[in-house]
């Protein structure tokens, strides 16, 4: 018998695509979202650490989920090997630039011309941050 059964869950309920509605608003989740919060404001970077499962991408997804669109582009980073050549094409990803073919030496260019283009795109809009 599979846990679900067990214990009549309909779905799973630690599934990697749980919507950020239905993520229960335990106090910890609260609070990572006022940490996240402060950091940008602060235009700080923001490290999170936990054990594997413990929820961190959940907390980032929630708390992202509270930004406005129009004026934030969040980019994930999963499965990162924390190397900057691997970080840096994340970002590129993240803005659906295929960066795969880049040096370490074009990807900092890469990544400003990204996001100048794209903060430029929002200061025609009306749109900051």
């Amino acid at each position: 018998m599979s846990y679900r059964n067990y214990y009549g869950f309909d779905r799973d309920p630690f599934a990697q695509d749980l919507r950020v509605q239905d993520v229960y608003p335990l106090p910890g989740l609260k609070a990572a979202t006022e940490r996240f919060m402060y950091a940008l404001k602060l235009g700080a970077v923001s490290v999170v650490t936990g054990d594997v499962g413990s929820g961190k991408s959940t907390a980032l997804r929630y708390a992202a989920s509270k930004l406005h669109p129009s004026q934030y582009k969040v980019v994930c980073s999963v499965g990162s090997t924390g190397s900057m050549m691997d970080i840096m094409r994340q970002l590129c990803a993240g803005f659906d630039v295929n960066a795969s073919s880049c040096s370490l030496a074009k990807l900092p260019r890469t990544l400003r011309e990204i996001i100048t283009r794209d903060l430029s795109k929002k200061a025609n809009t009306g749109a900051h941050h």
